[in-house]
């Protein structure tokens, strides 16, 4: 019977070992980078301390494109636009071959909104790169929407929501499409009367 547990055991320790080997490894540097980085984000610093502290997170995990990706929505669920926007021309210039659609509509809407809400050519430039990538991409469809309602083109604004709803999963974001559709109809609609 004692032979019997000292197999277990030992098949039990074997396993460990191998799952530490194969998937271990990779799990325990994204608990740590998710613990260093809520204990080097603070709240209260200042722009430099915050921008200092995230090129240090950035240069610990300058070889894993996830982890990097991950601190730029972390700073982004944050409001830190500014420096989301940093991270991801970080990513976009060390992964090229991880940049999809997403990143660039991300970035995009970090520059947008780390922009006081203003549209300029670069922003405009990666909602057009977003879009070549992916055409159905959300993100980039709802920039895009709300860029045409601000210069009244107001069809191509209601062309760009019905795509970006017709391919949205979220709740939330559908809102957001109701939400601008609405008032490009509104607008469409006062400017036919």
């Amino acid at each position: 019977m004692i032979k019997k547990y000292k197999i277990f055991g030992l098949s039990l320790v074997f396993s460990a070992v191998i799952y530490f080997f194969l998937f271990g490894q990779e799990n325990f540097q994204k608990l740590n980078f998710q613990r260093d980085l809520q204990l080097n984000f603070i709240d209260n610093a200042s722009f430099e301390e915050k921008k200092n502290k995230i090129n240090s997170i950035i240069n610990l995990s300058s070889n894993n494109p996830a982890q990097v990706y991950f601190l730029a929505n972390y700073l982004f669920d944050k409001s830190e636009y500014a420096l989301a926007y940093g991270t991801l021309q970080h990513f976009i210039l060390n992964f090229p071959n991880d940049t999809d659609a997403e990143v660039i509509a991300l970035t995009a809407e970090t520059k947008y909104l780390s922009n006081n809400q203003i549209f300029n050519d670069d922003i405009e430039s990666l909602i057009e790169q977003s879009l070549l990538k992916d055409p159905a991409n959300v993100r980039a469809l709802i920039l895009n929407g709300l860029k045409q309602t601000l210069d009244e083109n107001y069809k191509d604004a209601l062309k760009s929501w019905s795509i970006a709803f017709e391919y949205s999963d979220d709740a939330d974001q559908k809102r957001i499409i109701m939400a601008g559709m609405s008032k490009a109809l509104k607008q469409l609609k006062s400017l036919e009367d």
